[in-house]
């Protein structure tokens, strides 16, 4: 970070960038590929995967879990 930047400094850059769209398509892009790629695992590997939901968060942190039947023993009981 620059030292003579304030945070205010780098909050109108980064109202700039949104107001350019870029970031937008980016993220939505994004999803799309994620939810493909769920899609793709799920027939290709529904026999030894089970897969959940994508879970859209930030642009660094959209998943979707997949787990098999040890991991799945592995997972504690709701009352422990």
């Amino acid at each position: 970070m620059d030292k003579n930047k304030s945070l205010n400094d780098y909050i109108a850059v980064y109202k700039e960038l949104l107001e350019q769209g870029d970031i937008q398509i980016a993220y939505e892009n994004l999803r799309k590929y994620v939810m493909a790629l769920k899609a793709h695992f799920s027939k290709k590997l529904a026999d030894k995967y089970s897969f959940g939901n994508v879970s859209p968060g930030y642009m660094d942190f959209t998943y979707f879990p997949f787990f098999d039947d040890f991991l799945r023993s592995r997972m504690p009981s709701p009352t422990e």
